[in-house]
């Protein structure tokens, strides 16, 4: 009786573990691709998330991975190859990865084992995001609200549809995904708005009520929603440039802004995004906005570049000698420098053929030039196109009849003169007074009614 109940405990204990929930994925698989590919890499942005998986001799792969809290969906990729997918992992699933190369550009692969069924999803999922987001683009840079619009409840529909049909019977997973499919609509709404707001597409009661209750710090949504990170940053984006319009930005509301963002990498972006703007030469705050900005950036590489462009800033200040131009084409004929300007003020603007807000300010620069017609200042336009862009310049500089002296830099891009003033986006407006000295290094653009009161406080 004793040994019988010896064999009963043992054999409890046996199939108690087997049934147990394990603390771990299991993945395994082949891959059998052309070129030279040593490893599997499966990996989280927004959750900083990463597992490099070896690949032995025949291009198999067995590992273990422990995932997070709040994570299930990342991404896997082939080091040396141009391939990327998703995959949904989960404590207790063992997964089972084929993937083969069908020609030069195109690759296959197939999930088995428990988790494919979510898994699988995510795969035709991801076929139809591809197909959606190109039909989606045209209608978006057209300004076709009607077709994009569309696009956005096809796609909608198409992925409920998916999930429908999917014979998934996780109800958390089903749950989540149903609200990540309008939160999608949603974003991509939101996003179309945020350019057209003036032609901007009215949202649902709905869609209303969700954005009006978005706040944008659920981990879990975070982590594993695309959709519902970008709408978080969106929101983020929307309300500095709401406080920027309205002149209301201040080392006080970014650092209320940063804190108010829970995730690191929206932090960064928006950090990275804006420190040339925060950190101007010009402004008397510079020094509270850097020790903010190096509070609370993460990303080694931004916190490296604010930490350059902060120390080169004194070099643009106010006051300090401007650095030069010489002998640049004129379209009028010969070459011209900046000492040519000596003794008036010089407002010049670094544009481009190709640049689409550069050739929006065209108009507005015309009008300052000729309320400011005989005055003791020179309008310097200097283009920065490639050599191959010669002639559209030329041509341009005739089509648009552009005024003032039109120039053009020497190298492009890489001109001594745009290095120098650290210039990494256009259109850019700098103010040089008569003496050779700087009056803004990122002058207010001709659009901008400053312009015209900087002018004025000048008396030029």
């Amino acid at each position: 009786m004793k040994q019988v109940s010896i064999l009963i405990t043992l054999a409890s204990i046996i199939f108690s573990c087997t049934d147990a929930q394990q603390d771990y994925v299991v993945i395994r698989g082949t891959i059998d691709v052309e070129k030279e590919v040593d490893s599997l890499r499966i990996f989280s942005r927004e959750a900083g998330y990463q597992k490099v998986i070896k690949l032995d001799d025949q291009g198999t792969f067995q590992d273990t991975l422990v995932i997070q809290n709040n994570l299930n969906l990342c991404n896997m990729s082939l080091y040396g190859a141009k391939w990327s997918k998703p995959i949904f992992l989960k404590h207790n699933y063992d997964l089972k990865i084929s993937i083969q190369q069908v020609d030069s550009m195109k690759y296959n692969h197939t999930i088995t084992g428990k988790g494919a069924e979510i898994n699988n999803y995510h795969k035709e999922k991801w076929e139809l995001l591809l197909k959606y987001y190109k039909n989606k683009r045209k209608p978006m840079l057209d300004g076709d609200r009607e077709s994009y619009l569309e696009s956005v409840n096809i796609f909608k529909n198409h992925q409920m549809s998916l999930l429908d049909s999917s014979n998934i019977n996780d109800k958390a997973f089903l749950e989540f995904e149903t609200k990540n499919i309008l939160y999608t609509a949603l974003n991509d709404l939101v996003a179309f708005n945020r350019y057209r707001d003036n032609d901007a597409i009215p949202l649902d009661d709905n869609q209303a009520n969700m954005l009006a209750n978005f706040k944008g710090d659920n981990e879990y949504y975070y982590f594993n929603s695309a959709s519902y990170s970008s709408l978080t940053l969106k929101c983020l984006v929307k309300k500095l440039a709401s406080r920027e319009k309205e002149n209301q930005l201040s080392p006080k509301f970014v650092d209320s802004l940063l804190n108010s963002s829970k995730f690191k990498t929206h932090r960064d972006y928006l950090i990275r995004n804006n420190y040339r703007k925060l950190l101007h030469p010009n402004d008397e705050r510079i020094e509270e906005y850097y020790n903010i900005l190096m509070k609370h950036v993460v990303g080694e590489k931004i916190k490296n570049n604010i930490q350059t462009y902060y120390s080169l800033s004194e070099s643009l200040s106010k006051g300090i000698p401007s650095p030069k131009f010489e002998n640049y084409e004129n379209y009028a004929g010969g070459t011209t420098s900046l000492d040519d300007f000596k003794g008036k003020y010089v407002y010049i603007d670094i544009w481009a053929t190709w640049c689409g807000p550069c050739k929006r300010e065209i108009p507005f620069l015309k009008e300052v030039e000729g309320k400011y017609h005989g005055k003791n200042i020179e309008f310097v336009s200097i283009s920065i196109d490639k050599p191959k862009k010669y002639e559209a310049w030329k041509q341009m500089v005739v089509d648009e009849k552009l005024g003032g002296t039109q120039l053009i830099a020497d190298k492009d891009y890489n001109s001594d003169f745009i290095k120098n003033y650290k210039i990494v986006g256009i259109p850019r407006f700098i103010l040089i007074d008569p003496e050779g000295k700087i009056v803004n290094s990122d002058a207010p653009r001709p659009s901008d009614p400053k312009l015209v009161e900087l002018f004025d406080s000048l008396l030029i």
